[in-house]
């Protein structure tokens, strides 16, 4: 396995011929070096495990469907990289016979190795014999190259970055399992993540470039989510006695909420003309009656001690869990309907403080602006208050005479 960052296809694009005419010397090396090039990457392709698995792949696979092309066209290599060694090691014998230089020469025998750069060249392909110029040649090979090389680094980038991932998951599924057995439980996720790690192990030795990277990060999600699982389970495991112990305040805590909202709806009915909005609250018997929450309470500790052959300690501290989370849960809405019962059943008694508050306020107001023997204003306040602190109160005529007594007191 190599890292694409340093596979062949990598290389510096100097190596590249280029659109410049093969003339002279200076063509002549750049060829050489084009070839020299490829040739080095060819060698290190043909040495890559990914190489190999893209010759290999299966017929119906992915990686055969993409890549069978390239793969049959890079038994061109070879004869290409001869027919070019060829070509170039006949210009090198012709430049050292007749001593020719980068700086020039006779120009009849640069014309004559220009006329060999120039010259075409017979290759056997796979698809069978052609006549090629040197740089259609060096053109087409570069072309083969690139073409199996692409393949080559989509492999090397599944396996670099999802095969680690798997391996992780792998450890990590093995990890957690041992610890849903030390609990006890049975946890699908991490039979999901080892199923998934599985499958993409096996594509990524029969059929890697079907693996997509995106299908890594997903594995990676699966696994903190299975982790995350865990680690709750593990949390009610050892939270289980706080958690039990904690019951009975929560009951107590209930009936005392139960208590204050019927009680809010009591007082509002006796104090309050006409109140608003009051809401039924449920008998005492939701908590302490036969199937309330207590009772409940007891049957789920009574697991604690129960001996039965098919209770062993992590089966009845899973149904234990389950059912106190249950409890926990119906308790939290009961507790959440119980509060807003009580607010909505104080809101007109809470809206008598206010007013009365604001009562309050006005008559230090008129005592301190000397209109305390106003007979509108004593008349007006008199009448609020008689509304305020006389049951039953007539919050709507209390709020008007306030808002009257308002009025009189901001005239000058």
């Amino acid at each position: 396995m190599s890292d694409s960052s340093s596979s062949p296809g990598s290389r510096p694009p100097a190596n590249r011929l280029g659109s410049a005419p093969l003339v002279g010397v200076a063509g002549l090396e750049r060829l050489t070096a084009a070839v020299d090039g490829l040739r080095a990457g060819i060698v290190e392709l043909e040495q890559l495990p990914s190489f190999l698995m893209l010759g290999d792949a299966e017929p119906g696979t992915v990686t055969a469907s993409d890549y069978a092309t390239a793969v049959r066209q890079a038994g061109d290599f070879w004869p290409l990289l001869d027919v070019l060694t060829g070509r170039i090691d006949e210009a090198r014998r012709l430049v050292d016979r007749h001593g020719l230089s980068p700086d020039g020469g006779s120009s009849r025998r640069v014309d004559e190795l220009n006329q060999l750069l120039a010259a075409p060249l017979t290759v056997t392909l796979t698809d069978g014999a052609r006549t090629l110029s040197t740089a259609s040649a060096l053109s087409l090979l570069r072309q083969r190259y690139d073409a199996v090389h692409q393949g080559v680094s989509r492999i090397d980038r599944a396996w670099l970055d999802v095969l680690p991932r798997v391996e992780a998951a792998r450890e990590t599924a093995d990890r957690l399992a041992s610890e849903a057995d030390a609990l006890g439980v049975v946890e699908p996720l991490i039979g999901r993540v080892r199923s998934r790690a599985e499958d993409l192990a096996e594509r990524l030795l029969s059929d890697p470039i079907s693996v997509d990277e995106s299908e890594g990060r997903d594995l990676d999600r699966l696994v903190a989510d299975a982790a995350r699982q865990m680690a709750n389970l593990r949390t009610g495991h050892d939270n289980l006695g706080e958690d039990l112990a904690r019951t009975e305040e929560v009951l107590a805590s209930l009936r005392v909420l139960r208590t204050r909202a019927a009680a809010a709806a009591e007082e509002a009915r006796h104090k309050i003309v006409d109140p608003q909005d009051l809401v039924t609250v449920p008998a005492r018997t939701i908590v302490d009656g036969p199937g309330g929450l207590a009772e409940q309470l007891d049957d789920l500790l009574s697991l604690a001690g129960d001996d039965t052959p098919a209770a062993t300690p992590s089966s009845a501290w899973t149904r234990q869990r389950t059912l106190l989370d249950q409890w926990l849960a119906m308790a939290d809405r009961l507790e959440r309907q119980l509060v807003e019962a009580e607010r909505r059943n104080r809101r007109d008694l809470d809206r008598r403080d206010e007013l009365r508050g604001r009562l309050q306020a006005f008559q230090a107001k008129m005592a301190a602006t000397g209109n305390a023997e106003s007979p509108t204003a004593m008349e007006l306040a008199d009448g609020a208050w008689t509304e305020l602190y006389t049951a039953p109160s007539d919050l709507d005529a209390a709020e008007a005479a306030i808002v009257q007594l308002a009025d009189e007191l901001r005239k000058p």
